[in-house]
């Protein structure tokens, strides 16, 4: 009993210490950079704004000060990352008690009856390892009974990082009536499912997210890999962004009618395979024998069918429009009232998403913050790798997109062939000089970036000096140039899929200004 008293006693020591620690550090970031008694107006300065924000949230059921500088301790040392959300969650838990003191029992907190009583007084060694427990429920029922907190879900009484709940609602947007033949009645088409979900540390950063899958995809490609470790969602939700995840109109939750004269078409699992998962057994383009980082223990059936992680994979692409006029149109209408209704946003597109990011940017160009766009729909008027035919005749774009002067037909675009400087990437078509501006993306930040491995190594350039020959502020990632080998197409499901996370998060501080 008096080892387990001292080790308890040390272990409280430990942590008051660490919390002292905190505080004194988060003391000397937060204090004033003026001496006094110039210090007292800054002083008088936070006060007013802090009364002013608790009679926001108290009396407006505003949320606080959303552009408040948020300060977090960061363990300089990974490997002592899982040591400082136990030191965290302790901190939570005091903070809890001590809450739990100051309020008075309700009906619906357990108390301690007669029963119970006598039960602590049958068994003096289980005693106080029963109280811990009973004490810490107590509590916490206690500040869920007065809505201090939402509730908790830990066997152990601990707060990790994983535990943390996160906010989930779905809405639709878009979408319009029109008249069907074989109900006999209106029904809608074009509207677009959008989920959303709010990180649990807070939202810290100004802008949200909204992520939009590829082509076949849905956005389930956002939530986690097919191996099951967590994905984009989760990684950009630890850092405090607001989440929108999109399904396309007529794909996935947003609903795609029999009777809408749009053809529908799917892809095979052998085509996943020769593209996606498996490049590397196929080598259909130089780049493709490069790739490693799909995930998977066996190299010989790795992204191949009948392979576990494949098969979750494949099971969750689905049917899709086949016409991208359609596809695109419906797109731009959807992701604009997404906008209107979300405000502004940092729009995150993915290989065939690529071109609605143009487009919604082209109609909302203040509402968009960036754009960060992963393997874009392309090259520019044509395709390439897996055949030469025409696409794209707006350049980036199926649909009209606007231009600096006035294009009022595709036709009116002057093109010229430039060669390529090197042997694994394609020739680019670009338009001839002087060439029009694509004006209502000029004052927005681009990144795209691009994979080691991936079949858009070949070509991606020509989008690249397509944009910068329109006056797009564009910057330009290939992960290999940043020692970041072996990643295919599907990267956000690959093995270092939270890595490139990061670099995206890296620009977007950089860039957009936001943290």
């Amino acid at each position: 009993m008096f080892s387990k008293r001292f080790d308890q006693v040390y272990d409280d020591t430990k942590n008051i210490w660490h919390s002292q620690q905190y505080l004194f550090t988060r003391e000397y970031y937060t204090r004033s950079p003026f001496l006094p008694p110039i210090s007292l107006f800054y002083d008088i300065y936070h006060l007013c704004r802090t009364v002013f924000y608790a009679i926001r949230r108290v009396c407006f059921k505003k949320s606080a000060d959303g552009k408040a500088k948020v300060f977090k301790m960061i363990p300089s040392n990974e490997n002592r990352t899982k040591e400082w959300y136990e030191f965290e969650g302790a901190s939570t838990y005091e903070y809890a008690h001590i809450e739990a003191k100051s309020l008075t029992p309700t009906s619906t907190v357990p108390t301690s009856g007669s029963d119970s009583a006598s039960n602590e007084n049958k068994d003096g060694t289980n005693d106080n390892a029963n109280g811990d427990i009973q004490l810490v429920q107590h509590d916490l029922a206690k500040l869920i009974a007065s809505n201090i907190i939402k509730g908790f879900t830990s066997e152990e009484n601990t707060c990790t990082k994983d535990s943390r709940p996160i906010h989930r609602e779905y809405f639709y947007v878009g979408g319009e009536y029109v008249y069907d033949t074989s109900s006999q009645g209106f029904v809608m088409t074009g509207q677009m499912y959008v989920e959303h979900l709010t990180s649990p540390y807070g939202i810290q950063q100004p802008y949200p997210l909204v992520l939009m899958h590829g082509n076949a995809m849905t956005g389930t490609n956002w939530l986690n890999t097919p191996d099951g470790r967590p994905g984009w969602a989760s990684y950009f939700l630890q850092q405090g962004y607001d989440i929108y995840i999109i399904d396309q109109p007529a794909r996935g939750r947003s609903i795609w009618l029999p009777n809408s004269n749009m053809t529908v078409k799917t892809y095979s699992a052998n085509m996943m395979e020769k593209r996606f998962t498996a490049t590397s057994f196929y080598k259909l383009w130089p780049q493709a024998i490069l790739h490693t980082q799909w995930p998977g223990d066996d190299n010989t059936t790795k992204g191949r069918m009948g392979d576990q992680i494949f098969d979750a994979f494949y099971a969750s692409t689905v049917q899709f429009v086949a016409s991208e006029v359609s596809v695109q149109t419906m797109m731009q209408k959807a992701g604009a009232a997404l906008l209107d209704k979300i405000g502004a946003a940092i729009l995150l597109t993915h290989s065939q998403s690529g071109s609605f990011g143009w487009l919604i940017a082209d109609i909302r160009p203040n509402l968009v913050k960036a754009i960060v766009s992963i393997e874009p729909k392309g090259p520019p008027f044509r395709e390439a790798v897996f055949s030469n035919k025409s696409s794209r005749s707006w350049g980036i774009t199926d649909i009209p997109i606007t231009y600096d002067p006035i294009v009022n037909s595709s036709s009116d675009l002057l093109t010229v062939e430039i060669p390529s400087i090197h042997e694994n990437y394609t020739s680019c078509i670009l338009q001839k000089t002087p060439a029009r501006t694509l004006t209502n993306l000029v004052n927005i930040s681009v990144l795209i970036e691009t994979s080691q491995a991936s079949y858009h190594a070949v070509y991606d350039h020509c989008t690249i000096e397509f944009l910068q020959q329109a006056g797009v502020k564009v910057d330009f990632i290939r992960l290999e140039d940043i020692e970041i080998y072996g990643n295919g197409h599907m990267q956000m499901m690959e093995k270092n899929n939270l890595h490139i996370a990061d670099i995206l998060r890296q620009w977007i501080r950089k860039t957009v200004h936001i943290e």
